[in-house]
């Protein structure tokens, strides 16, 4: 009887290293200017499900803010946008761009 070697033999190829792990955060975009750039509004996410969560949850908070200031028509497009942020990841609020970006980790 012989024993297994008690490691594998030389001729097996290493393990790949595992993939770059990714993190999302939610950006907004001024769409009318002449070069848009993504301005961060939420801190880093390791889920996504969760950044868009947060950006549902961030439009909520201002459609209730606008209520509450008196401006019902705002109002009303940012609680729209808000359900349809926490279902896709984005959302366009007159010529602002939401949306919930990938990052890379570092």
């Amino acid at each position: 009887m012989t024993c297994p070697p008690p490691f594998p033999p030389l001729s097996d190829p290493p393990d790949p290293p595992p993939e770059r792990p990714w993190l999302y955060q939610v950006v907004c975009l001024e769409t009318a200017d002449a070069h848009p750039a993504p301005h961060p509004l939420s801190p880093r996410f390791r889920n996504r499900t969760v950044a868009c969560r947060w950006l549902g949850n961030y439009l909520a908070y201002s459609a209730d803010n606008l209520e509450h200031d008196g401006a019902l028509a705002q109002a009303a497009a940012f609680r729209g946008a808000a359900e349809s942020a926490r279902a896709n990841g984005w959302a366009d609020i007159g010529t602002v761009h939401y949306q919930v970006l990938p990052i890379p980790a570092w």
